[in-house]
């Protein structure tokens, strides 16, 4: 104020002495005024840098505030987002605030992956016991955690599409009880950078020369194999004198492994500890656009389904399902063959 009081007496006075006519006021008003503005700039970049110094010096960690006009960043710690220039703008939750957030709540963080491209980071973080899965929250550049709902399934990361789409890969066993789905696409997405996330299961399809084991620890009988369209079904019923353990609890597939032979082109399903209740007759000249043949045998407690594959098939899935009789649910594996991976 004290610059801006005596460059506007300077001017008045200039004008009161130019006395003459209009054009030489004129003149020297423009040229005062000229003048004021350069000082009052000047004065006004001088205090606006020196407030910017001392709020700096002032903000004592984590609640600093720093502001220029100069193109640099905004940083507020204290939400737990830091921005980087204006330029290269990069906004990353602090690590810190993320660490001191779970160990507050008892919980240990096992990786924190930063996304600067979505603004945010995907923290897993565990119980500290490893029959508990471990779970995960994306931090966005809000500072908050946005927990994906993976339920009780152990999981995986298969790709982060951006901070609201991010796919997770149930691995198909779960902390509830010693059923074990076929693997499966867990697709955790939101409307929007500040909703909750929902979740979907989607089909996983494996290549054919990736075994997987899966299934319910059941002693059954296979009672029917259906060809689908694309695939297959196989039913299964109690084997006689386990008909309590069949319906204990609740119904579900024997154990379930899966071996593939490129040579023959032959999928080996084997059902532990499954006993063959269908004539295998039945299934002579069955085949559908994927599968040339079905065959199948038992061998030692177990029981196998023999399926050759046309050559063009590459990736399969499988999904344990019930069907409604009665008060029952009698259950059966359904699997399904593809040429090409299906996109997600």
């Amino acid at each position: 104020m004290h610059h801006g009081s005596e460059t506007e007496g300077t001017y008045a006075q200039s004008i009161r002495d130019s006395g003459g006519d209009d054009m030489t006021r004129k003149g020297a008003a423009r040229a005062w005024l000229s003048l004021w503005l350069i000082c009052g700039g000047l004065a006004g970049c001088t205090a606006q840098g020196t407030g910017s110094n001392n709020a700096t010096s002032g903000a004592g960690g984590q609640n600093a505030a720093e502001q220029t006009t100069n193109g640099q960043a905004v940083v507020e710690t204290a939400g737990g987002a830091t921005k980087g220039t204006v330029a290269d703008s990069k906004d990353v939750v602090n690590p810190d605030v993320i660490r001191r957030h779970y160990a507050e709540n008892h919980l240990n963080v096992v990786k924190i992956q930063p996304y600067p491209q979505f603004h945010g980071e995907l923290v897993t973080y565990s119980y500290g016991d490893p029959t508990i899965p471990d779970r995960w929250d994306w931090w966005g550049e809000d500072g908050k955690p946005y927990p994906l709902p993976t339920s009780k399934y152990f999981t995986t990361l298969m790709e982060v599409r951006d901070d609201t789409d991010i796919l997770l890969m149930a691995t198909g066993e779960n902390d509830i009880d010693a059923s074990v789905d076929f693997p499966f696409v867990m697709h955790c997405y939101r409307m929007d950078a500040k909703s909750p996330f929902f979740e979907v299961d989607e089909p996983y399809y494996a290549p054919l020369n990736q075994p997987e084991s899966f299934g319910d620890k059941k002693t059954e009988r296979l009672s029917e194999v259906r060809l689908t369209v694309d695939g297959l079904q196989a039913a299964f019923a109690p084997a006689p004198g386990k008909e309590s353990s069949f319906w204990a609890g609740a119904t579900g597939i024997p154990d379930t492994k899966t071996s593939y032979d490129k040579s023959s082109g032959e999928m080996a399903i084997r059902f532990l500890n499954t006993a063959l209740a269908l004539d295998p007759k039945r299934l002579a000249g069955e085949q559908n656009e994927f599968i040339r043949s079905v065959s199948v045998k038992t061998d030692g407690a177990d029981t196998v389904l023999h399926v050759r594959l046309k050559p063009e098939v590459g990736w399969y899935t499988a999904k344990r399902m019930w069907v409604a009789e009665s008060q029952f649910r009698l259950p059966y594996v359904w699997f399904t063959f593809a040429e090409n991976r299906p996109d997600l």
